[in-house]
């Protein structure tokens, strides 16, 4: 698969909105950590345990490729996927216990400070010991689905930290039309469309997020963005550690 699939074609027309949406405070300030629980999207790859039928987490219909919520064990097909709007990216090295000695997070390091302490394999894995650290995209999103906006965290990593970095260009790149002119626009004022597509090379085969951009971001949605947006800034809200996620991610490592 040509780099250029993996983050497409971008529609370049300037949203146009009220200045009031992007200030003011959001009426969530006294909200809590506990008032919130916000599922992972992950895709699910060959060997996830919701694709095999007969495994313990199997879920009906799940094939390899699509997008998965593991709250709710809701799936839907990589080929159209989801319409997304990010409201934050937060950069972390999460230090993994090996599947082999029973899987599961250790720790969620903020920079890449913690590679100082760290060995590199000759496959340019970082390593704390035994663990595995990865660094990981996450992006704290708004899931635009038929029951209506649903907050989700959509980690990228590994092969997939290509797609982030060039995602984050086309945000950056982004502007938006105010009464005061022309100026760079907040992540959550477009909308992006998040599907998958298959890769392979010797490791193997996987498949990977693709972004594009699909247009302006709806008032009304705006407004939730900024609303979950502020809620996570102002740390009232942690994510709980994945269920059902027990040894890093199933993808190969990043070339």
């Amino acid at each position: 698969m040509a780099e250029k699939d993996l983050v497409a074609k971008v529609d370049n027309s300037i949203a146009i909105f009220d200045d009031d949406l992007v200030e003011g405070e959001t009426g969530l300030e006294e909200a809590g950590s506990d008032d919130f629980a916000i599922p992972f999207l992950r895709i699910l790859q060959p060997q996830s345990p919701q694709v095999m039928k007969g495994a313990d987490r199997y879920v009906e219909s799940a094939e390899p490729g699509m997008l998965h919520n593991n709250l709710s064990n809701v799936t839907w097909p990589g080929e159209t996927g989801l319409s997304i709007v990010p409201c934050k990216i937060q950069k972390e090295f999460i230090e993994w216990i090996p599947r082999e000695s029973g899987g599961g997070i250790v720790a969620r390091h903020p920079d890449a400070s913690i590679l100082k302490q760290c060995k590199q394999d000759d496959r340019g894995q970082w390593f704390l010991g035994s663990n595995q650290i990865v660094e990981t995209a996450q992006y704290y999103c708004l899931l635009l689905t038929d029951e209506g906006e649903e907050p989700a965290l959509i980690p990228f990593d590994k092969t997939n930290l290509t797609v982030a970095r060039r995602w984050n260009s086309m945000m950056r790149q982004a502007r938006m039309q105010t009464t005061q002119g022309v100026r760079m626009a907040p992540i959550f004022a477009y909308t992006y469309a998040l599907t998958t597509t298959i890769r392979q090379n010797d490791q193997g085969v996987w498949y990977n997020f693709v972004v594009n951009r699909s247009g302006p971001t709806e008032p009304d949605t705006i407004q939730s963005a900024r609303e979950f947006r502020d809620v996570l800034q102002s740390g009232a809200v942690v994510p709980r550690e994945d269920p059902l996620e027990n040894g890093g991610s199933d993808l190969p490592d990043a070339f």
